[in-house]
């Protein structure tokens, strides 16, 4: 059986030994020895956050447990070439981002295809299942159906799954100062939507 110090050191950003984190001790297993037992707890560690994220960016819960799959599989293919500069969560959330992202690009080209009536769909059972007696989260999931796919990535990695600014840097390929910027731009935008449509005769 390997041991955890040996299989850390088979990834460039492990040779630390002790500084790596219970994930980095994960995926270095799944890179040298392709062990089952660690993608299975990787999984189960992430693939709701994953899912999360990604529904809110393609509106689709059919595309989002799809591409859910895609991701995790791509962390298990690419296992090796993680090099240790980010946290594993922050490499696994990057894939889930980033094929969600060309995901959405790829339908906005599909003139037969509209997003719009599949993202009320999914949002609005999201909105279900978090309080059916609030009618805010409703408002709530409205107003960020309003917004494009990136900007419903920062709004949940920021607010919704936690994630620091630096961290969602890394994540969306942008500066610190761009994310810090565009979310608080999103914060009045969807202050004014949350205020237009809890006021319109539909929200009453």
């Amino acid at each position: 059986m390997t041991s955890s110090s040996a299989t850390s050191s088979t990834l460039p950003g492990l040779t630390g030994g002790p500084k790596a984190t219970p994930d980095d001790i994960l995926l270095a297993s799944v890179a040298s020895i392709g062990s089952v037992g660690a993608f299975e707890t990787l999984v189960e560690r992430y693939s709701r956050r994953v899912y999360a994220l990604i529904v809110r960016i393609v509106g689709s819960g059919a595309d989002a447990e799809e591409l859910t799959q895609d991701v995790m599989m791509r962390v298990f293919d690419r296992a090796a070439a993680f090099d240790g500069r980010s946290a594993v969560g922050t490499w696994i959330f990057r894939i889930a981002y980033n094929m969600a992202i060309d995901h959405t690009r790829r339908e906005q080209r599909r003139a037969d295809r509209p997003q719009g009536n599949e993202q009320s769909d999914i949002l609005a059972d999201r909105a279900a299942e978090s309080d059916a007696d609030d009618p805010m989260v409703d408002v709530l999931e409205e107003a960020l159906r309003t917004l494009p796919p990136s900007d419903r990535a920062l709004i949940t990695l920021y607010y919704y799954d936690g994630h620091p600014v630096a961290e969602i840097a890394e994540i969306t390929h942008m500066s610190q100062s761009n994310v810090k910027v565009r979310l608080m731009r999103l914060r009045d935008r969807l202050r004014t939507a949350i205020t237009t449509l809890s006021t319109s005769p539909s929200a009453l």
